[in-house]
């Protein structure tokens, strides 16, 4: 008598099968970008004006004869039509959390729309509040909160002038920059609140969050609470309120930053600006992607980042709902996005190389059978990415593995950018294993800090590892830089190299220097008269029409970030900073935070001891990483640190020998710790 169990059960493996290899089959033909597109992503010029300068790129969805992208509807000419619509579509909410463990009641839209009305108010009749070209002029120095964001509405909303200062900095630099931008109105914490009861003008000091200590009265000072300027009760009934009309060309907001001369400058950004680089992230996306009121964004980062504010602008766009992160410690961040489940996530590159090896170091505390299952689904994932171009999504390895890495982040994940191209492998790693598109971005805020983005379905980082072809809002070229310490050159093949000369919609053209209220601006000394804009920064143009960002640092011509890259290509390294040290007889110093299991078990089978708090002082641990980065710069015909590149790495890393100065920690980098700046760059 036949078994029936077993031929259902036969015939249930065969159609499975065969809609199993169906499936892989029909994508193999159906790659997510078409390799063309990626293959070559900026439109070229046909003939250069000089030697000494490159051709003209802009991403290959803008001809050479088209305008440059300025907005997506020709009804929204200002940031302040951006929020008119959004709150049209009564969609854009944000949420709190009130720890990593418990969500609270989201804002809703009709909560943002009136506590906005009541701080616009409220801001009105504050006496003798700044004002430059007849526009109120605030600033905010804020971690990532409720706060931020309604301060931030208001002004583009009402046509104030917004100038976002970096909570982490120095007391001595927050003095600087409110001497240099003449504002009188600052909104900030408690503790902000206190350090700036010594500055010496008068302030309106504007006290955001809650404290067991009442706020102190100072003689010189303005002082009062966010709540109670957003309270009703101290506004009349504004629902006849309703913003001006604002010019394109208004001041929407001023970022301050150190030029390659360490002055203090203000790069004036424009609604105009604004408006062009939210176009332009929002053009680059495919229509299967695109952002609905659906979406939630998570910011990981200060939002005084440039890059923070054009994607929170993104988010206002689509009238999306948008969390905040105040941390910088990835274990943190993973349950907030676990509570939040984002579709959107903004990773500074710290929080994104600190979550790989989170991720990584979870994987391998896996019993060894576990862990040599998950490498094959791994590199099955990995050959459909890098070798079909696609995300397989459905499979068996992603049941088994992979979904669960993306419930931990919210299981909802289609996007995550961050900024920089020094991370090319974790991008590799994070994307194989969340199955999601990453893109790279970022710029000087001279650009708003948007000169370039990834494109959809661009899976060759690794290969090439760059940020992008141009926004379609600005085209780019490089123009040579030959001194007696450094040589780029634009005609060098296969990759020009160069100076970053932009032009276009995102191009600030002016710095704020508030000398007369009535002329608060100054025409930027490095635009042209031909509306090219000189970012002081180094470039190179990849094989895929790509540009890499380069430090400005360089030794024998490497620029330090290319040796970053390579360091952490390293099975040892976690994350890394490379910077050159003048004070060391070695010239250049990496700094390492170690792959802690991979160590371990080097130092297991040589039968030596390891333990990674003391990590600093382990001489043979210190050797293995040393002796590994050496032969992957060699490698990498990075060849100069040996005369002789042929022979093996010293053994002594003490001695003069040694090529590089090597340090490890045990702490994870922060900005929080003595390794990082509030900018998020080694000290």
């Amino acid at each position: 008598m036949p078994d029936f169990f077993l031929i259902f059960f036969t015939l249930f493996v065969v159609v499975l099968s065969i809609i199993y290899l169906g499936f892989f089959m029909s994508r193999n033909k159906k790659p997510d970008t078409h390799p063309l597109i990626t293959r070559e992503q900026s439109n070229v010029s046909k003939v250069r004006r000089n030697s000494t300068e490159s051709l003209i790129y802009r991403n290959r969805i803008v001809n050479l004869n088209d305008t440059l992208a300025s907005s997506f509807d020709q009804n929204v000419t200002s940031l302040s039509d951006l929020v008119s619509r959004s709150f049209d579509l009564n969609s854009l909410n944000f949420k709190l959390s009130e720890t990593d463990k418990k969500l609270s009641d989201p804002k809703t839209s009709s909560d943002i729309l009136a506590d906005s009305k009541n701080l616009y108010s409220s801001l009105l009749n504050i006496k003798n509040i700044s004002k430059f070209s007849s526009q109120i002029t605030i600033a905010i120095l804020l971690e990532p909160s409720y706060e931020w964001f309604i301060s931030y509405i208001t002004s583009i909303h009402y046509g104030f002038i917004f100038i976002p200062l970096q909570h982490s900095e120095t007391e001595t630099e927050i003095f600087l920059t409110l001497d240099h931008s003449k504002v009188n109105t600052i909104i900030t914490n408690h503790s902000w609140a206190k350090k700036l009861s010594k500055y010496s003008s008068p302030l309106n000091i504007i006290v955001a969050g809650e404290s067991d200590t009442p706020l102190a009265i100072h003689k010189s000072h303005f002082t009062t609470t966010f709540n109670d300027l957003v309270s009703p009760k101290n506004s009349t009934n504004l629902d006849h309120v309703s913003p001006p009309k604002i010019s394109p060309n208004q001041i929407a907001y001023v970022l301050y930053e150190r030029d390659i001369n360490n002055n203090l400058v203000g790069n004036v950004i424009s609604h105009s600006n604004s408006l062009s680089i939210v176009s332009s992230y929002h053009s680059i996306l495919p229509k299967n992607t695109k952002i609905t009121s659906k979406d939630t964004f998570f910011l990981a980062e200060s939002l005084a980042d440039p890059s923070a504010i054009n994607l929170l602008n993104l988010a206002i766009l689509f009238g999306s709902s948008i969390s905040v992160s105040q941390s910088d410690d990835s274990e943190i961040t993973i349950n907030q996005m676990y509570l939040y489940t984002p579709s959107i996530i903004y990773l500074p590159p710290l929080l994104l190389r600190d979550l790989a090896s989170l991720m990584r170091s979870n994987i391998y505390r896996m019993p060894t059978v576990e862990v040599k299952l998950f490498e094959m689904g791994y590199s099955f994932v990995s050959h459909c990415i890098n070798n079909r171009g696609f995300i397989p999504g459905f499979s068996f390895w992603d049941f088994a593995y992979f979904l669960h890495y993306r419930r931990t982040i919210g299981n909802n994940t289609k996007l995550i950018y961050t900024t920089g191209n020094d991370q090319p492998s974790t991008i590799s790693f994070l994307r194989t294993l969340f199955g999601c598109q990453i893109f790279s971005t970022g710029g000087p805020s001279s650009v708003a800090g948007a000169l370039c983005c990834n494109i959809y379905g661009d899976y060759q980082q690794e290969k090439y590892p760059g940020i992008g072809p141009p926004l379609p809002c600005c085209e780019i070229k490089l123009v040579e830089h030959d001194d007696s310490s450094l040589k780029l050159s634009p005609i060098d093949t296969p990759n020009p190299r160069g100076l970053i000369y932009v032009r276009g919609n995102s191009v600030s053209k002016f710095f704020w220097n508030p000398s007369t209220p009535d002329s608060p601006t100054i025409p930027s000394p490095n635009l042209s008269n031909d509306g090219w804009l000189n970012l002081n920064s180094y470039g190179q143009f990849l094989p895929n029409r790509t540009l890499q960002l380069l430090s400005r640092s360089f030794i024998n011509n490497v620029p330090t970030s290319t040796i970053q890259q390579l360091c952490l290509k390293s099975k040892y390294v976690a994350d890394a900073h490379v910077y050159l040290n003048p004070s060391s007889s070695k010239n250049l110093s990496i700094v390492v935070h170690p792959r802690s299991q991979a160590l371990y078990d080097s130092c297991k089978s040589s039968k030596m001891p390891y333990m990674l708090k003391s990590v600093a002082k382990n001489k043979f641990a210190i050797s293995l990483v040393h002796d590994d980065l050496w032969r992957i710069f060699v490698k990498n015909k990075i060849n100069f640190f040996l005369l002789d590149s042929e022979k093996s790495p010293p053994n002594n890393t003490e001695s003069n020998k040694s090529s590089f100065e090597l340090v490890l920690t045990p702490e994870r980098f922060k900005r929080s710790n003595e390794w990082i700046n509030s900018s998020g760059l080694s000290k």
